[in-house]
């Protein structure tokens, strides 16, 4: 979603300046601008590793690199409907915390280029568990981007580009304070958003210092990362 430009310089006169985009792995040319300006800008709407060249006449320029890649995990939860849904999850974790159960809750981040507006999933719900069983849920495969191939034609995009979910409160656990677990990513979170069918951005939900058991539930959290900082950019 940045904005891109392309400049390009002829020896001699030229009248007309054709800039021309390709995917690195392959595929024929598609025209960005056909003109007499000899610069290009524009949104950046596909991502992906990309090749780009102008021609002038029958004179075709060198050839130039560009990496179009997906948003970091600081822009993702900097996002105003991204971390009001966090937070709204947090709320309803913490809500249905009770003496008998206790659950966690996750949803993907997703990313719609045409417009830049982040939207999250419905809401996948784990498993009720009981004080003395630990909580988890299995947010499933990563989403589909829709298309699944862009094209140039299209020009935009809608995709996966995070996945959250929250812990649970140790409020009716080990009430004694006797047990406390550590706070932020668990080792199994890390292995599940550096696997090769995710790499992308974990969110977690979190109390900010080790919860102890019997803790009050309503002690400051807050929002963790794992895994890469980023979404692996595509061919």
């Amino acid at each position: 979603m940045d904005n891109a430009t392309l400049n390009a310089a002829a020896t001699g006169t030229a009248s007309n300046y054709k800039f021309q985009i390709r995917r690195s792995s392959g595929g024929e040319w598609h025209v960005l601008q056909d003109g007499a300006a000899n610069s290009f800008a524009g949104v950046a709407r596909l991502a992906g590793d990309f090749r780009v060249r102008a021609c002038v006449g029958t004179v075709v320029s060198a050839e130039v690199g560009v990496t179009v890649q997906f948003p970091t995990y600081s822009t993702i939860v900097g996002n105003g409907t991204v971390s009001a849904a966090c937070d709204a999850a947090w709320a309803e974790t913490k809500a249905a915390t009770t003496a008998e159960s206790r659950r966690e809750q996750a949803f993907w981040v997703r990313l719609d280029t045409s417009s830049g507006s982040y939207s999250t999933t419905a809401t996948i719900v784990g498993p009720s568990c009981g004080p003395n069983d630990g909580a988890s849920v299995q947010p499933g495969p990563r989403p589909a981007d829709s298309p699944a191939s862009p094209t140039f034609a299209g020009a935009s995009a809608v995709y996966t580009v995070a996945c959250f979910h929250t812990h649970t409160p140790m409020t009716y656990r080990f009430t004694d304070g006797s047990r406390q677990r550590p706070v932020g990513p668990s080792g199994a979170d890390v292995t599940f958003h550096n696997s090769a069918s995710k790499r992308l951005p974990g969110i977690v939900y979190d109390y900010s210092a080790a919860a102890v058991g019997g803790h009050n539930i309503d002690l400051p959290a807050r929002l963790y990362h794992c895994g890469p900082t980023r979404r692996d950019t595509p061919a």
